[in-house]
């Protein structure tokens, strides 16, 4: 089964100058469906090796994620994730459904995070 997470944004907070502060995300405990997962992995791992990039995923392990925790199902953005043993990751974010299929993306994107 892959890994799944619906986080949700904080509501928005300022500091005393009025200036935004950085969102927090909390994970929810709601998950995205089994179905709808193995789809958004599918699309991604397309896109991945259409770009060249194929050989990234091997041996990542793979989140499906999305932060509109606060939005119904099919009015949210997802991503796919690829984590790397040392930290590392790739992920195509933003990728939108229709009918539970995926059929937009806003590309790819890198980083790292202590694990």
């Amino acid at each position: 089964m892959l890994a799944t997470e619906v986080l949700l944004a904080a509501p928005t907070q300022f500091d005393m100058t009025g200036q935004r502060l950085t969102p927090s995300l909390s994970v929810t405990s709601e998950t995205i469906s089994e179905g709808l997962a193995h789809r958004l992995k599918a699309y991604a791992e397309r896109a991945l090796v259409e770009q060249g990039f194929g050989s990234l995923a091997t041996g990542a392990t793979v989140t499906v994620y999305t932060v509109d925790g606060d939005e119904k199902p099919a009015a949210r953005s997802y991503c796919v994730r690829w984590h790397t043993p040392k930290g590392g990751y790739v992920e195509l974010v933003g990728i939108l459904t229709r009918s539970g299929w995926p059929s937009l993306d806003h590309g790819f994107a890198i980083g790292f995070e202590e694990r």
